[in-house]
Protein backbone atom coordinates (compact mmCIF):
# COMPACT_ATOMS: atom_id res chain seq x y z
CA UNK A 1 0.00 0.00 0.00
CA UNK A 2 1.58 3.36 -1.39
CA UNK A 3 1.37 6.41 0.97
CA UNK A 4 -1.40 7.95 -0.51
CA UNK A 5 -3.22 4.59 -0.16
CA UNK A 6 -2.83 4.16 3.61
CA UNK A 7 -3.58 7.90 4.34
CA UNK A 8 -6.74 7.39 2.60
CA UNK A 9 -7.68 4.41 4.22
CA UNK A 10 -6.68 5.69 7.84
CA UNK A 11 -8.34 9.13 6.70
CA UNK A 12 -12.08 7.31 6.32
CA UNK A 13 -11.90 5.74 9.82
CA UNK A 14 -12.00 9.11 11.42
CA UNK A 15 -15.78 10.37 11.80
CA UNK A 16 -16.23 13.71 10.15
CA UNK A 17 -18.30 15.98 12.47
CA UNK A 18 -20.75 17.95 9.95
CA UNK A 19 -22.72 17.07 6.64
CA UNK A 20 -23.05 20.09 4.40
CA UNK A 21 -25.28 20.12 1.45
CA UNK A 22 -25.56 22.49 -1.49
CA UNK A 23 -28.70 24.04 -0.06
CA UNK A 24 -27.03 25.22 3.56
CA UNK A 25 -26.52 28.76 4.43
CA UNK A 26 -26.78 29.41 0.37
CA UNK A 27 -25.88 32.90 -1.01
CA UNK A 28 -25.82 33.84 -5.03
CA UNK A 29 -22.95 35.99 -6.38
CA UNK A 30 -21.96 36.85 -9.80
CA UNK A 31 -18.94 37.32 -11.52
CA UNK A 32 -17.76 40.79 -12.95
CA UNK A 33 -14.82 41.94 -15.26
CA UNK A 34 -11.77 43.35 -14.15
CA UNK A 35 -9.64 43.00 -16.40
CA UNK A 36 -9.71 42.26 -20.15
CA UNK A 37 -7.35 41.61 -22.60
CA UNK A 38 -8.25 41.41 -26.55
CA UNK A 39 -6.41 39.98 -29.60
CA UNK A 40 -4.52 42.95 -31.39
CA UNK A 41 -5.56 45.57 -28.91
CA UNK A 42 -2.00 47.15 -28.57
CA UNK A 43 1.60 46.57 -30.68
CA UNK A 44 4.36 44.02 -30.19
CA UNK A 45 1.53 41.57 -28.36
CA UNK A 46 2.51 37.91 -28.73
CA UNK A 47 -0.37 35.31 -29.58
CA UNK A 48 -2.63 32.42 -27.15
CA UNK A 49 -4.47 29.95 -28.84
CA UNK A 50 -7.82 31.10 -30.47
CA UNK A 51 -11.07 29.52 -28.80
CA UNK A 52 -12.74 28.57 -31.92
CA UNK A 53 -10.33 26.39 -33.41
CA UNK A 54 -6.92 26.14 -31.42
CA UNK A 55 -5.12 28.00 -34.12
CA UNK A 56 -2.30 31.36 -33.07
CA UNK A 57 -4.26 34.82 -33.46
CA UNK A 58 -2.53 37.83 -32.13
CA UNK A 59 -3.49 38.96 -28.74
CA UNK A 60 -1.07 39.12 -25.52
CA UNK A 61 -1.41 35.74 -23.57
CA UNK A 62 -1.01 32.29 -24.81
CA UNK A 63 -2.79 29.47 -22.02
CA UNK A 64 -2.05 31.31 -19.06
CA UNK A 65 -2.11 28.91 -15.98
CA UNK A 66 -1.17 30.76 -12.83
CA UNK A 67 -2.50 33.90 -11.50
CA UNK A 68 -1.34 35.89 -8.27
CA UNK A 69 -3.29 39.33 -7.22
CA UNK A 70 -1.87 41.26 -5.03
CA UNK A 71 -3.21 43.53 -2.33
CA UNK A 72 -2.55 46.60 -4.25
CA UNK A 73 -5.16 44.73 -7.09
CA UNK A 74 -2.02 44.31 -9.50
CA UNK A 75 -1.69 40.36 -10.69
CA UNK A 76 1.06 38.38 -11.28
CA UNK A 77 0.67 35.89 -14.84
CA UNK A 78 2.19 32.96 -15.48
CA UNK A 79 1.92 33.52 -19.07
CA UNK A 80 2.99 29.61 -19.55
CA UNK A 81 2.56 29.33 -23.80
CA UNK A 82 4.95 32.57 -24.48
CA UNK A 83 7.20 31.57 -21.59
CA UNK A 84 7.19 34.73 -19.74
CA UNK A 85 5.94 36.46 -16.32
CA UNK A 86 4.06 38.94 -16.79
CA UNK A 87 2.89 41.87 -14.13
CA UNK A 88 -0.16 44.10 -15.10
CA UNK A 89 -1.70 46.98 -13.34
CA UNK A 90 -5.44 46.63 -11.93
CA UNK A 91 -6.60 48.72 -14.79
CA UNK A 92 -4.87 46.41 -17.10
CA UNK A 93 -1.80 48.31 -18.16
CA UNK A 94 1.27 45.76 -18.75
CA UNK A 95 4.08 46.97 -16.35
CA UNK A 96 6.75 44.52 -16.46
CA UNK A 97 7.71 41.32 -19.09
CA UNK A 98 10.12 39.06 -17.92
CA UNK A 99 11.04 36.13 -20.71
CA UNK A 100 11.84 33.10 -19.51
CA UNK A 101 13.32 31.50 -22.60
CA UNK A 102 16.77 34.10 -22.55
CA UNK A 103 16.55 33.46 -19.17
CA UNK A 104 16.31 29.60 -19.10
CA UNK A 105 18.97 29.42 -22.12
CA UNK A 106 21.40 31.51 -19.97
CA UNK A 107 20.88 29.57 -16.77
CA UNK A 108 21.53 26.55 -18.79
CA UNK A 109 18.33 24.99 -17.93
CA UNK A 110 17.95 21.65 -20.66
CA UNK A 111 14.21 22.87 -21.30
CA UNK A 112 12.42 25.25 -22.22
CA UNK A 113 10.52 26.53 -19.05
CA UNK A 114 6.89 25.51 -18.99
CA UNK A 115 5.10 27.51 -15.94
CA UNK A 116 2.84 25.59 -14.27
CA UNK A 117 2.21 27.46 -11.20
CA UNK A 118 3.68 30.77 -9.52
CA UNK A 119 3.55 31.83 -5.45
CA UNK A 120 4.98 34.77 -3.18
CA UNK A 121 8.18 34.12 -1.54
CA UNK A 122 8.71 37.80 0.29
CA UNK A 123 10.13 40.04 -2.64
CA UNK A 124 10.59 36.52 -4.84
CA UNK A 125 8.22 34.55 -7.08
CA UNK A 126 8.91 31.39 -7.21
CA UNK A 127 7.70 29.09 -10.37
CA UNK A 128 7.14 25.25 -10.97
CA UNK A 129 8.73 24.57 -14.06
CA UNK A 130 7.25 21.56 -15.26
CA UNK A 131 9.40 20.73 -18.03
CA UNK A 132 12.78 20.38 -15.90
CA UNK A 133 11.01 19.79 -13.03
CA UNK A 134 12.07 22.21 -10.66
CA UNK A 135 11.74 25.35 -8.62
CA UNK A 136 12.81 28.53 -9.67
CA UNK A 137 13.26 30.54 -7.03
CA UNK A 138 13.21 34.12 -9.07
CA UNK A 139 13.77 37.90 -7.82
CA UNK A 140 11.68 40.06 -10.90
CA UNK A 141 13.43 43.36 -9.63
CA UNK A 142 17.33 42.39 -10.83
CA UNK A 143 16.10 38.96 -12.64
CA UNK A 144 18.48 36.56 -10.41
CA UNK A 145 17.06 33.10 -10.05
CA UNK A 146 18.69 30.03 -8.53
CA UNK A 147 17.07 26.17 -9.00
CA UNK A 148 15.08 23.53 -6.44
CA UNK A 149 15.74 20.12 -7.76
CA UNK A 150 14.18 16.95 -6.40
CA UNK A 151 16.48 14.75 -4.10
CA UNK A 152 16.67 11.74 -6.74
CA UNK A 153 16.42 9.97 -3.06
CA UNK A 154 13.54 8.07 -1.81
CA UNK A 155 12.82 11.57 0.39
CA UNK A 156 12.83 14.88 -0.77
CA UNK A 157 12.30 13.62 -4.26
CA UNK A 158 9.13 14.22 -6.51
CA UNK A 159 8.20 12.90 -9.61
CA UNK A 160 6.43 15.62 -11.30
CA UNK A 161 6.53 18.89 -10.03
CA UNK A 162 2.22 20.54 -10.24
CA UNK A 163 1.57 23.21 -7.90
CA UNK A 164 3.92 25.23 -5.55
CA UNK A 165 2.81 26.46 -2.16
CA UNK A 166 4.46 28.90 0.46
CA UNK A 167 3.73 29.46 4.13
CA UNK A 168 4.32 32.01 6.72
CA UNK A 169 7.75 30.68 8.14
CA UNK A 170 8.68 31.02 3.74
CA UNK A 171 8.73 27.11 3.32
CA UNK A 172 8.10 25.93 0.30
CA UNK A 173 5.69 23.28 -0.15
CA UNK A 174 5.77 21.16 -3.79
CA UNK A 175 2.95 19.00 -4.72
CA UNK A 176 3.68 16.13 -6.65
CA UNK A 177 0.22 14.39 -8.02
CA UNK A 178 2.08 11.51 -9.64
CA UNK A 179 3.13 9.93 -6.34
CA UNK A 180 0.40 11.83 -4.42
CA UNK A 181 2.23 13.78 -1.65
CA UNK A 182 3.34 17.20 -0.37
CA UNK A 183 7.41 17.55 -0.43
CA UNK A 184 8.35 20.31 2.20
CA UNK A 185 11.63 22.48 1.49
CA UNK A 186 13.38 25.13 3.42
CA UNK A 187 13.66 28.55 1.69
CA UNK A 188 17.25 27.28 0.76
CA UNK A 189 15.70 23.73 -1.00
CA UNK A 190 16.55 22.18 1.93
CA UNK A 191 13.96 19.07 2.68
CA UNK A 192 12.27 19.19 5.87
CA UNK A 193 9.49 16.56 4.92
CA UNK A 194 6.54 15.17 3.24
CA UNK A 195 2.76 14.35 3.99
CA UNK A 196 0.47 12.27 1.72
CA UNK A 197 -1.80 14.71 0.78
CA UNK A 198 -4.34 16.04 -2.09
CA UNK A 199 -5.35 19.08 -3.55
CA UNK A 200 -4.06 21.62 -0.30
CA UNK A 201 -3.79 24.65 0.87
CA UNK A 202 -1.51 26.46 3.40
CA UNK A 203 -2.52 28.83 5.76
CA UNK A 204 -0.38 32.27 5.83
CA UNK A 205 -0.71 32.89 9.35
CA UNK A 206 0.18 29.85 11.14
CA UNK A 207 1.48 27.17 8.40
CA UNK A 208 -1.75 24.84 9.13
CA UNK A 209 -2.77 22.91 5.97
CA UNK A 210 -6.40 22.07 4.54
CA UNK A 211 -6.75 19.31 1.96
CA UNK A 212 -10.13 17.27 0.53
CA UNK A 213 -9.88 13.43 -0.12
CA UNK A 214 -12.81 11.43 -1.57
CA UNK A 215 -14.24 8.78 0.50
CA UNK A 216 -16.03 5.83 -0.81
CA UNK A 217 -19.38 4.42 0.52
CA UNK A 218 -18.63 0.68 1.95
CA UNK A 219 -21.58 -0.80 0.34
CA UNK A 220 -20.42 0.38 -2.83
CA UNK A 221 -23.40 2.62 -3.84
CA UNK A 222 -22.16 5.69 -5.50
CA UNK A 223 -24.66 8.25 -3.94
CA UNK A 224 -23.23 7.32 -0.67
CA UNK A 225 -20.00 8.44 -1.55
CA UNK A 226 -18.81 11.79 -0.38
CA UNK A 227 -16.18 14.09 0.09
CA UNK A 228 -13.93 15.08 3.27
CA UNK A 229 -12.10 18.60 4.45
CA UNK A 230 -9.14 17.67 6.86
CA UNK A 231 -6.60 19.67 8.67
CA UNK A 232 -3.74 19.72 10.17
CA UNK A 233 -1.47 21.53 12.71
CA UNK A 234 1.21 21.47 10.18
CA UNK A 235 3.23 19.80 7.80
CA UNK A 236 4.53 16.79 10.28
CA UNK A 237 1.52 16.67 12.29
CA UNK A 238 -1.66 13.82 11.50
CA UNK A 239 -4.84 14.65 9.60
CA UNK A 240 -8.34 15.28 11.02
CA UNK A 241 -11.59 15.58 9.18
CA UNK A 242 -13.45 18.33 10.23
CA UNK A 243 -16.65 18.45 7.99
CA UNK A 244 -17.71 15.90 5.06
CA UNK A 245 -19.01 17.79 2.16
CA UNK A 246 -21.71 16.22 -0.21
CA UNK A 247 -24.40 17.48 -2.70
CA UNK A 248 -27.61 16.19 -3.96
CA UNK A 249 -26.47 16.85 -7.55
CA UNK A 250 -23.18 15.21 -8.66
CA UNK A 251 -19.70 16.76 -7.96
CA UNK A 252 -17.77 16.92 -10.96
CA UNK A 253 -14.98 18.65 -9.17
CA UNK A 254 -14.04 19.85 -5.71
CA UNK A 255 -10.72 21.72 -4.44
CA UNK A 256 -9.06 23.81 -1.50
CA UNK A 257 -8.40 27.09 -3.54
CA UNK A 258 -6.89 29.53 -0.64
CA UNK A 259 -6.57 29.97 2.63
CA UNK A 260 -7.30 33.66 3.50
CA UNK A 261 -5.54 36.00 5.88
CA UNK A 262 -7.97 35.70 8.55
CA UNK A 263 -7.41 31.69 8.37
CA UNK A 264 -10.66 30.86 6.15
CA UNK A 265 -10.62 28.14 4.06
CA UNK A 266 -12.33 28.16 0.79
CA UNK A 267 -13.77 25.43 -0.91
CA UNK A 268 -14.79 25.16 -5.02
CA UNK A 269 -17.22 22.53 -5.74
CA UNK A 270 -18.73 21.97 -8.66
CA UNK A 271 -22.24 20.03 -10.28
CA UNK A 272 -23.54 19.83 -13.78
CA UNK A 273 -25.10 23.29 -13.06
CA UNK A 274 -23.43 25.45 -11.04
CA UNK A 275 -20.48 26.04 -8.80
CA UNK A 276 -20.52 26.47 -4.90
CA UNK A 277 -17.93 28.08 -2.86
CA UNK A 278 -18.18 27.02 0.83
CA UNK A 279 -16.22 28.93 3.29
CA UNK A 280 -15.05 27.06 6.30
CA UNK A 281 -13.25 27.72 10.04
CA UNK A 282 -10.63 25.31 10.69
CA UNK A 283 -12.79 23.82 13.10
CA UNK A 284 -15.03 22.82 10.58
CA UNK A 285 -17.69 25.75 10.75
CA UNK A 286 -19.54 26.89 7.58
CA UNK A 287 -19.12 30.58 7.98
CA UNK A 288 -20.46 31.19 4.02
CA UNK A 289 -21.85 29.32 1.25
CA UNK A 290 -21.86 31.28 -2.56
CA UNK A 291 -23.98 29.75 -5.43
CA UNK A 292 -23.23 31.16 -9.37
CA UNK A 293 -23.28 30.32 -12.73
CA UNK A 294 -20.35 27.95 -14.26
CA UNK A 295 -18.32 30.18 -16.12
CA UNK A 296 -16.86 28.45 -19.53
CA UNK A 297 -13.00 29.50 -19.44
CA UNK A 298 -12.80 27.86 -22.83
CA UNK A 299 -9.40 25.82 -22.04
CA UNK A 300 -8.71 24.25 -18.80
CA UNK A 301 -5.67 26.62 -16.83
CA UNK A 302 -4.14 24.85 -13.85
CA UNK A 303 -5.51 27.23 -11.30
CA UNK A 304 -9.10 28.78 -13.41
CA UNK A 305 -10.18 29.84 -9.74
CA UNK A 306 -7.95 31.31 -6.85
CA UNK A 307 -8.50 33.88 -4.18
CA UNK A 308 -5.99 37.09 -2.97
CA UNK A 309 -5.53 37.09 0.53
CA UNK A 310 -8.81 39.64 1.76
CA UNK A 311 -10.93 36.39 0.31
CA UNK A 312 -11.80 38.00 -3.44
CA UNK A 313 -12.18 35.04 -5.70
CA UNK A 314 -11.57 35.39 -9.22
CA UNK A 315 -11.72 33.01 -12.41
CA UNK A 316 -11.05 33.46 -16.43
CA UNK A 317 -13.07 33.28 -18.96
CA UNK A 318 -11.85 33.19 -22.44
CA UNK A 319 -15.24 34.26 -24.71
CA UNK A 320 -14.85 36.11 -28.15
CA UNK A 321 -11.29 36.04 -28.76
CA UNK A 322 -11.04 38.19 -25.61
CA UNK A 323 -9.19 36.61 -21.85
CA UNK A 324 -11.18 38.44 -18.88
CA UNK A 325 -9.93 38.02 -15.40
CA UNK A 326 -13.66 38.11 -13.02
CA UNK A 327 -13.87 38.77 -9.94
CA UNK A 328 -16.87 37.11 -7.75
CA UNK A 329 -19.40 39.64 -6.24
CA UNK A 330 -22.03 38.41 -4.01
CA UNK A 331 -25.52 39.79 -4.86
CA UNK A 332 -27.67 41.99 -2.27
Amino acid sequence: MNKLSFFIVSFCLVLASTVVFAETKMSSASYIKCMEFKNGDAPNQLCWLAEEDGSPTTGPLVGPMSFITLPNGNIWIADTQNVRLCLFSSEGKNLKEIDFIKLGKSAGLAEMPALADICLLKNNILLADANNNLIIDFNPDNLKMRFFKPSGKEKGNWIQINHIYTDNKDRIYVDDLASGKIIVLDNNGGYLGENAAASIAVSPIDSRMASIHYVESENGETDSDYYQLAVNKGFDTPWFPVVNISSDENIMQINVIGIDKENNIYVLYGTEFAYFYNVYTFEGELKKSIETSIVDSGYNPARHKWINESGDIFAVTVKDKSLKIMKLVEEN
